[in-house]
């Protein structure tokens, strides 16, 4: 089988056929096209996973809705009207994007036990007004839809009620006073006074070490004379601002925390939850492009539309990694704190905003699904704008043309490579790695397969396994209940100290380094017929 080769078979064969004759602003689908939407118990419990599972029913209703202006639009009104529904199409996908990228910060915040609030837009937009607590995905995702989240972004805060915190107020006692208690006693004191009693708290409580190896001046800063009113908020703010900056420090935090006492599992903790909060969002949305890659492996079959948000989560966090100026210093934006996190911990001493752009380019560059639609084009005049837009994944003589994945992980930045090969139209198997590019050194391996019995009326069953020092595995059962239904049933493990793991389980704490899920959805699967040449042709 040459390269390719699949595209032409799949734009030519007959609307008996299941393809993917898709078409972007012109154009026909076959009625066999299998689409469906779906309910999740992940919806309600709320996971990475579960969130990714309705990326897919909503790109299958999204196309659909072109079907229908094919079903419905003919002769010239057909191309405006399809444009005006990609158009909102893609305005609606972005928002999903959006949402799952600021709830990928809130399940990392729920993973420590805390809570968090969402926002529609920047901090600066609307201040606190739109500030909603403890919010669900879908009222977040239709707000953002209604509220232009797709051009005014998201932010998520969070609460602070995490077992992260309980960590700090535990060792914080330990030393007598906590660090808000100190602040409450410089209340309404002179600053000479201030800075007497800093002093005195250093030497009670034996943080000399720690301000050794933190640097005199930047704890005296936050008594100098900018100082006007020490209060729980200004102290608090210090310290943060303070430990925010580490690296001339070897080891950098976790020396400091080391040196007031904590022990390396807290130490570890606090480090998972620092990176892994600042990534989970950009994290989210390429987890989001790699199951969709994985979806048109499966199926043998992409649209137009599914490649469109396959793009949206592989370019987005490159373009936000190519936007932010790092050298301004730590800020609330994602890469910012991503790159301080990795140079506070002494993960990667010299990492620098061109890493993050270099991997994230590497990703979309060395990877199949991105070059997919450009061989249908090059084989049988695949066009974005009229005409056939089907494509089959890339294969070779059955193997799949590998996939690149980044993630940032606690370990560094870590590339996560997937290949796999097709036995026929019903039995696929997923092999891979991930591995740390740059940072500590780590690795998994990944094998899974997917399988779908004709004798018994399209069953499918489906696992992954991924596994190192530690193992991970994510099942399904997909089981047929009409021609229309279909109900799914599904496990999944996840260890918080595997690559994987870190970023999906809902479990981070001290004595629950393994999460589980057990989920269940309904499907319907539906077919949008369209009137075939009875539309605008090529343009």
């Amino acid at each position: 089988m040459l390269l390719g080769e699949e595209d032409s078979d799949l734009l030519v064969r007959s609307e008996e056929q299941d393809t993917a004759d898709v078409s972007f602003f012109s154009g026909k689908k076959s009625p066999k096209l299998k689409r469906s939407f779906g309910i999740s118990s992940s919806y309600f419990h709320i996971s990475s996973r579960g969130l990714a599972d309705l990326s897919g029913y909503l790109i299958d209703t999204l196309d659909a809705s072109l079907d229908w202006v094919d079903s419905h639009v003919t002769g010239i009104g057909n191309l405006p009207a399809r444009l005006f529904f990609w158009l909102t199409g893609a305005y609606v996908y972005e928002a999903y994007n959006i949402s799952f990228h600021e709830f990928g910060h809130g399940l990392s915040y729920r993973a420590n036990g805390g809570t968090f609030d969402t926002r529609v837009g920047t901090k600066t937009d609307d201040g606190d007004n739109d500030t909603k607590k403890r919010e669900n995905f879908f009222a977040y995702f239709f707000r953002s839809i209604f509220k232009g989240g797709p051009f005014r972004g998201g932010n998520t805060h969070y609460r602070g009620d995490s077992e992260i915190d309980e960590t700090y107020k535990k060792r914080q006692k330990a030393h007598g006073k906590t660090w808000f208690e100190f602040a409450k006693s410089l209340e309404g004191q002179s600053e000479q006074a201030q800075k007497d009693l800093f002093a005195k708290f250093i030497k009670d409580h034996k943080l000399e070490k720690a301000l050794e190896l933190l640097g005199q001046d930047k704890f005296s800063k936050i008594f100098g004379s900018e100082t006007v009113v020490a209060n729980e908020a200004v102290i608090a703010e210090a310290v943060d601002e303070a430990f925010e900056d580490l690296t001339s420090i070897p080891g950098g935090k976790s020396a400091v925390l080391k040196a007031l006492d904590y022990t390396d599992k807290e130490i570890s903790l606090v480090k998972s939850f620092d990176i892994i909060h600042a990534a989970a969002g950009m994290n989210n949305e390429t987890y989001a492009a790699e199951r969709i890659a994985d979806r048109i492996f499966e199926n043998k079959k992409g649209s137009a539309f599914e490649w469109w948000a396959y793009l949206a989560g592989k370019l987005s966090p490159l373009c936000y990694c190519s936007m932010k100026d790092y050298k301004k210093g730590p800020t609330s934006d994602d890469p910012v704190s991503l790159w301080q996190d990795y140079k506070n911990w002494g993960i990667i001493d010299d990492v620098s905003k061109s890493d993050f752009v270099l991997a994230y380019t590497l990703s979309l560059l060395c990877s199949g699904t991105t070059y997919a639609p450009m061989f249908a084009a090059r084989r049988k005049g695949f066009s974005v704008f009229g005409g056939k837009q089907g494509f089959s994944p890339l294969e070779f003589h059955g193997f799949r043309i590998p996939e690149t994945f980044v993630y940032m992980t606690s370990k560094g930045i870590a590339y996560r490579v997937k290949s796999g090969y097709r036995f026929n139209d019903s039995t696929t198997i997923t092999f891979g790695t991930e591995f740390v590019a740059k940072g500590e050194s780590k690795m998994e391996a990944v094998l899974g397969g997917h399988k779908t019995f004709g004798s018994l009326k399209d069953l499918g069953i489906s696992a992954t396994f991924t596994f190192g020092k530690e193992f991970n595995v994510d099942f399904s059962c997909n089981v047929p209940l009409s021609h229309q239904f279909f109900f799914d049933i599904g496990y999944s493990t996840y260890s918080a100290d595997s690559l994987y793991g870190e970023r999906l389980t809902s479990v981070n704490k001290f004595n629950e380094r393994r999460g589980h899920e057990v989920w269940v959805s309904l499907s319907r699967r539906f077919n949008t017929f369209s009137r075939g040449g009875a539309v605008l042709g090529k343009i």
